[in-house]
């Protein structure tokens, strides 16, 4: 027996939501937020709330409304891959001060970054 909704964004969530659980739902929070921010940037899918309570609702709703919202998803996906930092490494460099200290001195020298440190200890 079919189910049916009325609103067409919830049927298209519906029908798709094998896609939908394995590929978004499988994102940490991190990636969520990195992909609706590229879609945005890219693709000018706006989001209502990027400091959601649930951000994985919020993107698998902006992406049902587009027709090509698999690819849209698989392409943000395959970017985010080659840019943005693994959890595991993520967590590392959240973890150690020196490492942290390590990547600032790189950015500075390197790159010409310029960042403000705070005396005050919290």
């Amino acid at each position: 027996m079919a189910v049916n909704f009325r609103d067409p964004i919830d049927q298209r969530i519906y029908d798709n939501r094998h896609f939908f659980d394995k590929e978004v739902k499988s994102l940490t929070k991190r990636e969520v937020k990195w992909v609706q921010a590229h879609l945005s940037r890219n693709y000018i899918i706006g989001f209502y709330n990027l400091e959601s309570n649930s951000p994985h609702k919020e993107l698998i709703r902006q992406l049902a409304e587009q027709e090509n919202f698999q690819e849209l998803f698989y392409n943000a996906h395959n970017e985010m891959q080659r840019n943005l930092l693994s959890e595991e490494d993520f967590e590392w460099i959240k973890n150690d001060i020196k490492i942290q200290i390590f990547i600032l001195e790189i950015l500075s020298h390197k790159y010409n970054y310029l960042f403000n440190i705070s005396s005050r200890v919290c």
